[in-house]
């Protein structure tokens, strides 16, 4: 006897008698389910795991981009960015700040702000950036969280300075060794600006912070793994709560309790940490047509409305 039910996302299955109390995945979504006796209510059982949200995928980018910032320094150009806790903290690749112990963060409302860099890593390529604005963070993957070759994800950055753009692929392959590192290799559409900016699953779960390209290739592109931002941004949570007063080294990318030197590289770096960690917006000047889509702008606004470029 065949026994017919749904799962959680709505899809129509049907298991044999003998399939009856046993787990079961769903082809479609990929949850993982008991299947039910005939009669039983499914809202009774245990929802195991969920690959996939069953939300439209327009809703889901609403929800995302505006935790999507753009970061601007005078020698590294433009990346992307991605807030990580609700007080400011914005997570990027180390090669997007460069050496600066400040940058300029672009705001998805085209607003600008100073960040000052906490925390950078070399061996991983990561940064972490507080700015003054509170921001619902964009959740990490849960730890344990098995990643799918196959498996359905969204980039979203800055490429050649588009204001979040957003582009779909799939997960091409987990563990890459790439640059010393593992990497979730993907192949949506990754070019210069997408550096930090973060790989989502279609639950809206960051699995990896995009970091790398193959230059000379077609969609081979590489994330760094959640798992490996959470370690080290509970790392530098844990230096900031207890720090105290310590000083940033954008040379090593470590900070410390040391003055004109560091005690970890020997550079030369400030002799006290700033005295606010407040970033006051920068005042806007521009407006006027954008030479991109020919829409008219008020002043004060230094991004179109319509398309994101930068206006002039």
């Amino acid at each position: 006897m065949a026994v017919e039910f749904r799962c959680e996302s709505g899809h129509l299955l049907k298991a044999r008698e003998d399939q009856i109390g046993k787990q079961a995945r769903c082809p479609a979504c990929g949850d993982v389910i008991t299947v039910p006796a005939p009669g039983e209510s499914l809202d009774e059982l245990e929802l195991l795991e969920r690959r996939e949200a069953p939300v439209p995928l327009e809703e889901l980018l609403q929800a995302l981009t505006p935790k999507v910032v753009s970061i601007l320094t005078p020698g590294s150009g433009e990346g992307a960015g991605f807030f990580v806790a609700s007080d400011g903290i914005v997570a990027t690749n180390r090669h997007v700040v460069g050496t600066a112990s400040q940058v300029t963060v672009r705001l998805a409302d085209t607003r600008e702000v100073q960040g000052k860099v906490l925390r950078a890593f070399p061996d991983v390529d990561l940064a972490f950036v507080k700015v003054n604005v509170q921001m619902q963070e964009l959740p990490l993957a849960p730890p344990g969280a098995s990643l799918k070759v196959g498996q359905s994800v969204i980039a979203i950055g800055n490429p050649l300075g588009f204001h979040n753009t957003v582009t779909k692929g799939i997960v091409s392959s987990v563990g890459r060794m790439v640059m010393g590192n593992q990497m979730v290799q993907t192949d949506a559409a990754i070019n210069p600006g997408n550096s930090g900016g973060p790989l989502v699953d279609l639950g809206g779960n960051v699995i990896g912070i995009t970091t790398a390209k193959i230059g000379n290739g077609e969609r081979l592109g590489f994330a760094l793994p959640s798992s490996v931002v959470r370690l080290r941004l509970e790392e530098t949570l844990q230096e900031l709560t207890t720090g105290g007063g310590q000083v940033y080294c954008p040379h090593c990318g470590k900070t410390g309790a040391w003055g004109k030197y560091c005690g970890n590289c020997g550079a030369t770096v400030a002799s006290k940490p700033p005295s606010s960690d407040r970033a006051e917006p920068q005042k806007a000047v521009t407006g006027g047509h954008c030479r991109a889509c020919k829409t008219s702008n008020p002043i004060g606004v230094k991004y179109c409305n319509k398309c994101g470029a930068r206006l002039s």
